[in-house]
Order: structure tokens, then sequence, then C-alpha cells
């Protein structure tokens, strides 16, 4: 969603805090450029070099920001789901209503699901607290993490459940079988 607001906007880049797949610990900011993919190492390094420049940061109180007008609020979400709704056929996925688990481990991507598919879907829901230490868990939609999105999707008899990591830009599949699938076999 924050590539999306970067190309909706028009904006020369984002800047986000998060640790990823990683866990808590690993924090960090992440820079999405203009293309609104990754960063290179060209952009990085010259990020790191302007940092280095900055001996003493100037801090500015966020109130004081505000009223100066240096923020501004931007709610992304419906220009995202427009933009969504010209990729996918939500007739079609409404027309064979899979039973679906979503785990978001505890990230970024809490209520995306719910909001745009949760009145044509069968959706149950795991781990959609915001946690900004994961529970101990590494947000990792990867298969020794999800035993839980497994047990969900057996028990409850769905035909798949999703995994997100922190920052909701990677994914794990588990299906009705339990088996788990990664983006690469998906993809």
């Amino acid at each position: 969603v924050t590539a999306f607001m970067v190309k909706d906007t028009n904006a020369d880049g984002a800047f986000m805090i998060t640790a990823s797949h990683n866990p808590y610990y690993y924090n960090g900011i992440k820079f999405i450029p203009e293309y609104a993919g990754p960063a290179h190492t060209g952009i990085t390094s010259q990020i790191e070099e302007e940092i280095e420049k900055v001996k003493t940061p100037k801090w500015l109180a966020f109130d004081q920001a505000k009223d100066r007008g240096l923020v501004s609020y931007y709610q992304p979400k419906d220009n995202y789901f427009a933009h969504i709704d010209k990729l996918i056929d939500k007739n079609l996925i409404k027309k064979n209503s899979p039973k679906i688990v979503i785990d978001y481990l505890y990230g970024a991507g809490i209520g995306y699901y719910e909001s745009y598919l949760g009145d044509i879907l069968d959706l149950s829901i795991l781990h959609n607290e915001r946690d900004p230490l994961f529970n101990n868990l590494y947000p990792d939609p990867i298969e020794k993490n999800l035993s839980d999105l497994r047990i969900k999707v057996k028990k409850s008899g769905a035909d798949l459940g999703i995994a997100f990591d922190g920052d909701a830009d990677r994914f794990g599949i588990i299906d009705e079988q339990g088996i788990f699938y990664s983006p690469n076999q998906i993809a």
C-alpha cells in the first residue's frame, strides 16, 4: 500500500519504519523510491551519505510540524482498492465464495483483507492485533512460522490460508490439506 501511495500521489518516495519479515529488533527504515519498487544500492548509499552529514539533527515536535503545514494526511485505502478492482474479478471470487483464513502475524496488513473482501468471503482471522513486538514471533510467512495458520485451515475446513509478513509485502500460502506454498510457487 505504501508503494502504491508513492505512485498514486506522484511522491518522490516514502520512508517506512519496519522490521519487514525479521524480528522486531531489526526495525529500521525502508525507503521506497518514486518508481515504487525496492531502492537499489545506489539510492540507499546516497541516503546513508546524507545521514552521515547530519551531525546534530534538528528536532521539531509533531504538533509544531503540523502547525507549520509540514504534515499532511493521506488515506490510500479507497484509491488502493479501486486499483485492485482493475486487477481482479471480485464477482468471480464471490461466485466461488472460498473460505479463507488470514494470518497477519501482528503486522501492518491488519484489516485490509476484511475491508476489501470481507463482504463476499467467509474469512477467519489470526494474529490481527497490533503488536510492535510481533508477540515474540518471527513475522516471516515461511512454512516453519505458520503452524497456527495450518491448524486453523485444517480444523475450520478452509480452502486456503494466507499469511503476510510484518510490512505485508511477503506472503505464504497454506492449502486445504495443510501444504505450504511459497510466493515463487504461487507466482
